[in-house]
């Protein structure tokens, strides 16, 4: 065989593969600047109660974000925020007790922006009647910083009352 067509495929060989790199590190690198949102219930009562639904951005920045939410108690709302960044939450203003307690469900529904423009969109879904089927409950949720804030709290008073 001809060296010149062995330097040729070679080349080739290497082009594809230099090709097929870039395009996994495009891809990583879109991925890493999605926003990436959950529901994160709050406000409990004693007796297990939650009252109120939050949806949270735990990735990165998203921009012009519009919500709409349907729930099995007939109510539909649309919301607008400017921006949401990591960390950010936002409470979605629902009857949540009622929904589970009448086995129901909430329909998060997104579209938004990230930091090349893209648009995206993503949906949240919980359906209490299939987790009711399934025997499932949803936890208590807390964060590391309302801990950390109780801890502080508990210390301060601790301090206090030795002063005093």
């Amino acid at each position: 065989m001809n060296p010149l067509w062995v330097s040729v495929c070679i080349t080739t060989v290497l082009v594809c593969i230099t090709g097929y790199y870039a395009w996994e590190i495009r891809k990583s690198r879109l991925e890493s600047i999605r926003p990436i949102f959950y529901l994160k219930t709050g406000m409990y009562s004693i007796g297990g109660g939650m009252h109120a639904l939050y949806l949270k951005n735990m990735g990165k920045v998203a921009r012009d974000i519009n919500i709409d939410i349907e729930t099995s108690n007939n109510e539909k709302k649309s919301f607008f925020v400017p921006a949401l960044d990591l960390g950010q939450e936002i409470d979605l203003q629902v009857n949540f007790q009622q929904i589970r307690e009448n086995n129901g469900f909430v329909d998060v529904k997104l579209k938004f922006k990230d930091g090349y423009n893209r648009n995206l969109a993503d949906r949240l879904h919980v359906d209490f009647k299939r987790l009711s089927k399934e025997k499932r409950e949803i936890t208590f949720q807390s964060s590391p910083i309302e801990r950390h804030l109780k801890g502080m709290r508990n210390s301060l008073e601790k301090i206090e009352r030795k002063l005093s």
